[in-house]
């Protein structure tokens, strides 16, 4: 018989309830549960409580702690550990939009006592009424925690919202509520934003502390909150590839805590590097730091960062109970020894702590003293060869007591298919696993290497895995020279970013590599290259040479070797891939173009001057590609604004097609980005094309041309096409093209494309194709299998639910405040007709009068509900579903028609009028020197002028029916939760208004303040 766990010994329940698995949530559980589990944690766990506080979380937990801490303030007596995390908005995410926290009237009597108690200074206090930034409640939160022992700040955020350069608006609606202020949204943004910022250090909790400026007078306030007054461990940071910067002056305070013990910081920058600080500071000369255990991490991310000597010296200067110290202050751009500088500190630290600090404890930059009391700088280092020499050991000696695994006996080709899957370092943990693993582990890790600009957006199989970073090229570096490796002879695959071969890279550590792969290849000591990926799609060279500024690039040196070495393989043995714009055509005369199999190359042009110059170096280029070219992609743009003499490009395009045309050994062919010169062209692929993809914007004139070409050979098709901007559209209409209103009106009424395996349709908000189109290709194709019919009906799918999701929160408000309004008439009517039936029949007034009136009232009106609003709104509901779902006959019509601006309507000349009134045909809009970019826009012509860019569609405010053609507006706020605020017993707050110790430095009124206007001119 199993025992039960309430038989279970309290010391076991104990341990079992104080584990570290279990959150606060579960512990509050388990207090509910019963009698034995609440009084086991309120005596054994309870007081030694550890919390998440969640800065910006849409939950707002934190909130809610400091709202319930006000009540019962005891309960922060419990807490003895503090993890941040940080979940700050996105201005990109409407989800992420954490709403604004409303504090009760004495609520905000009592905070402001606490913050003037403990000196938190006015913008503290303001930070925390306001309810906007969740950070500002960490002092306060102090403030109640007198037993805490460990704080850990976590990977710390500053920015209140984060966003990107072309979300600047996004970003103002997404603090203040609206983006209607006048004025550029950078700067509003900007102004607003530093409201809700700390005011003079990177976070609330340091302002709150005490600092010495750089001529020894201290700032701040010389009150320690409770929390910090008995606080042991501190630490900040999260190293990896995600950390971010903080001021290491800011830092400076927490070395002089009564009780502090350990202290540990990582992604530390100096105060010149730190955009949001400008004070100086140094560490209080005046009094000595009781910390135990220190360890201190500059910024690996920038190259340049590292802290100045000046502050080691002076943290040295105010410790003398040091036992552990680590410091990792080595720029990733230092390529020269620091040992003496490295040793320098060491002693100085050493001299300060001689009786505590043991010299084989202290780590510099990796260094230390061995037992000989001589400085070693790469003691670290060995340290971790002998540790995993160690685990090799330790794993040998296991395996030989152990059956051999079947994945030893795999062949090598499997195997090596299985370890293309894995990453790096998991293929070197394997390869330390096993010695019949070491070969093809070892092999695979130096089969392929990827130097990109950005190792933090992969968006292949081989740079995810091959990506080689600043830190993994710096440790190859070290044993390339310290040892040497033979690993070059496994090389396959190289893909290398222009950045590497030009004068621009900052990366010096993989330039080492590279510059050595270069020279073993040149040497001949890289047999089983076979493969080479050169990425300059993303770079222009109009001001730029591929000859470096000085001899140490790798560049010319690299395509050298590679060039060499490709001339002495067949076509077989070598493969040559290039992604390229049209200005980096001087890259053609450095490779072996006869081994060029993939060639992608984009245009670059944004006025029809541009295009006219590129469009015949297009030509020329492919005119020189070799017969082995077997994956061709060309990739066009758009014009800025409305192009004039379009049809002048029709005899130079001509000579594309034929170029493209003769290229016979293609099999692969692709056209995206905007359209190829003229958006009625289209380019059609050669005659052995098996895989064809069109992807961008296309008119009328190109549907047309599409649906008379049969396509012959062609077996898989990908189709994304959107619709044209405005601008374009009214240029083709000039031209005597064809121009539509929406989608709806327009059929192809003949389709010759047939033989399809696989035809994918990729559909978004944008993406307009003929209204037969879908109906036709499929019509054709029935050999369609049918894994590719059931993705586009999943696109499909997914599209049209993403559109009635935006739709849905409109149509429940529209429905419910009908119904709102019905009951509320209804139950007013009740209470009236209540309280006369009461008077006339002059009953005494009862105690329970007001219980009587409630319960006759909403009787009467659940059965009026039950027997007439009930069926009345489900019947609403229904037109009102059938309204926006397209099916309503009587307005079958009007679903046809396209929203928006009725100047963009074919049959209305006033957009051209428009166009006319600004704009002088004599003038040639190739001549301005600052393009109009069609995208910002908001005229619309819809259809076939629709707008490509998303800035031109806003999810909040509108949606456009791709399917029906039919615009339904929807409102933000409808796409919220129905209820104004997520606390029922909130009735009673009152808006924050700010004190006059507030108005100090606060000249913007409060937004959502009573009477506050705001102007931006």
């Amino acid at each position: 018989m199993v025992t039960s766990i309430l038989f279970f010994p309290n010391e076991i329940l104990s341990q079992i309830l104080g584990d570290e698995c279990l959150s606060n949530g579960d512990l509050g559980r388990a207090e509910c549960t019963c009698k034995l589990f609440r009084a086991n944690i309120q005596e054994h766990v309870a007081p030694r409580r550890k919390y998440t506080f969640w800065v910006d979380s849409i939950d707002r937990p934190s909130w809610r702690l400091v709202r319930y801490l006000l009540e019962n303030p005891k309960l922060g007596e419990q807490f003895v550990e503090i993890n941040v995390k940080w979940e700050r908005r996105i201005a990109g995410n409407p989800d992420t939009w954490t709403k604004d926290w409303k504090w009760k009237g004495k609520e905000i009597s009592r905070i402001r006592k606490m913050c003037t108690k403990w000196n938190l200074n006015p913008r503290i206090t303001f930070n925390i009424l306001r309810g906007k930034n969740s950070e500002a409640l960490l002092p306060l939160l102090l403030c109640f925690t007198p037993n805490l022992k460990s704080l850990d700040l976590g990977d710390i955020d500053r920015k209140i919202i984060n966003y990107n350069r072309s979300e600047h608006k996004l970003a103002l609606r997404a603090l203040v509520g609206s983006s209607d202020e006048i004025g550029p949204p950078r700067g509003i943004y900007s102004e607003e934003s530093q409201r809700f910022m700390p005011q003079n250090h990177s976070l609330f909790i340091f302002d709150t502390l005490e600092h010495q400026n750089r001529n020894g007078f201290l700032e701040g306030s010389g009150k320690l909150t409770p929390g910090l007054s008995n606080l042991e461990h501190f630490s900040l940071g999260a190293p990896g590839k995600d950390e971010k910067p903080f001021n290491a002056q800011d830092l400076f305070p927490v070395f002089c805590f009564p009780k502090i013990k350990s202290i540990h910081a990582s992604g530390l920058i100096d105060n010149d590097d730190d955009l949001y600080s400008i004070a100086q500071y140094k560490p209080n000369s005046r009094k000595v730091s009781p910390v135990k255990h220190l360890t201190l991490e500059t910024y690996r991310r920038e190259r340049s960062t590292i802290l100045p000597f000046d502050h080691l010296k002076r943290i040295a200067r105010i410790t003398r109970n040091l036992e552990t110290l680590t410091i990792r202050n080595r720029s990733s751009r230092m390529c020269e020894s620091t040992k003496k500088s490295d040793e320098k500190l060491a002693r100085r630290f050493l001299k300060y702590n001689q009786d505590t600090l043991n010299p084989t404890r202290l780590r510099i930059n990796g260094g230390s003293f061995n037992d000989a009391g001589v400085y070693d700088e790469d003691v670290e280092r060995r340290e971790d060869l002998a540790r995993r020499w160690r685990l090799f050991e330790h794993t040998q000696t296991r395996s030989r007591d152990l059956k051999p695994s079947p994945l030893l006996a795999l062949k090598p080709e499997i195997l090596s298919r299985i370890l293309s899957y894995l990453k790096r370092k998991d293929v070197f943990n394997l390869m330390l696993s096993s010695k019949a693993l070491y070969e093809p582990c070892y092999e695979d890790i130096w089969s392929g290497f990827a130097f990109l600009a950005s190792y933090y957006d992969l968006d292949t199989d081989f740079t995810y895995k091959h990506s080689l970073t600043d830190d993994e090229a710096g440790h190859l570096n070290n044993v390339i020279s310290s040892i040497g490796t033979t690993g070059i002879r496994c090389l396959e695959n190289l893909e290398v970013e222009s950045s590497f071969l030009s004068d621009w890279s900052h990366s010096y550590e993989r330039e080492d590599v590279l510059k050595h792969i270069g020279k073993e290849i040149h040497r001949g000591e890289a047999p089983k290259f076979k493969s080479l990926h050169l990425n300059f799609a993303s770079y222009g060279f109009s001001d730029r040479s591929l000859d470096p500024y000085d001899d140490q690039k790798p560049g010319p040196d690299f395509l050298s070797a590679v060039k060499q070495y490709s001339e002495q393989k067949s076509c077989q043995e070598f493969s040559l891939r290039i992604q390229m714009n049209i200005q980096s055509a001087a890259l053609f005369s450095r490779c072996d173009i006869t081994k060029l199999t993939n060639l992608q190359l984009d245009a670059r042009f944004r006025r029809l001057r541009d295009a006219k110059n590129e469009l015949t170096e297009f030509t020329s280029l492919l005119a020189a590609v070799s017969g082995q070219l077997k994956v061709l992609t060309l990739g066009g743009n758009h014009y800025g604004k409305r192009p004039k003499g379009l049809n002048s490009l029709w005899e130079p395009l001509e000579a594309l097609q034929q170029t493209v045309s003769s290229l016979k050994s293609v099999t692969s062919f692709t056209v995206k980005h905007g359209y190829l010169f003229h958006p009625s062209f289209l380019l059609l692929p050669p005659e052995n094309v098996k895989v064809l993809s069109y992807v961008g914007r296309m008119s009328p004139s190109w549907w047309r041309k599409f649906a008379k070409h049969p396509f012959t050979g062609v077996e898989r098709l990908n189709l994304s096409c959107d619709g044209l901007q405005s601008h374009e559209a009214r240029s083709l209409k000039l031209l005597g093209e064809e121009t539509y209103k929406s989608s709806v009106d327009f059929q192809l009424e003949g389709l010759e494309i047939s033989g399809l395996k696989w035809l994918s349709i990729n559909e978004n908000e944008r993406s307009v194709y003929p209204a037969d189109f879908f109906e036709r290709a499929l019509k054709n194709n029935s050999q369609l299998s049918p894994y590719c019919l059931q993705a586009i009906v999943k696109n499909k799918r997914d599209v049209f639910t993403k559109m009635m999701k935006a739709k849905m929160p409109h149509i429940i408000k529209t429905c419910g405040n009908q119904l709102s309004q019905q009951l509320t008439k209804a139950l007013e009517g009740y209470t009236q007709d209540f309280a006369t039936e009461f008077l006339l029949d002059k009953k005494p007034l009862q105690m329970d009068f007001e219980k009587i009136m409630e319960d006759s009232s909403l009787e009467r009106l659940i059965k009026q509900f039950e027997n007439e609003y009930g069926p009345s709104f489900v019947s609403l509901c229904s037109e009102t579903l059938r309204k926006h779902l397209g099916k309503n006959k009587n307005e079958g019509k009007a679903d046809k028609k396209s929203p928006g601006d009725s100047r963009l309507s074919e049959s209305s000349e006033s957009d051209f009028s428009y166009e006319e009134a600004y704009s002088d045909d004599t003038s040639d809009d190739d001549d301005d020197d600052e393009d109009s970019d069609g995208d910002n826009g908001n005229d619309n012509a819809h259809g076939w002028a629709d707008d490509g860019g998303s800035d031109g569609w806003d999810p909040a405010n509108g949606v456009v029916d791709r399917i029906w053609a039919t615009g339904s507006p929807v409102s933000y706020e409808s796409a919220e939760s129905p209820s104004e605020s997520e606390d029922d017993d909130d009735d009673d707050y009152s808006d924050y208004t700010h004190s006059d110790d507030e108005t100090k430095f606060l000249n913007d009124p409060i937004e959502d303040a009573p009477g506050a206007k705001k102007s931006y001119i």
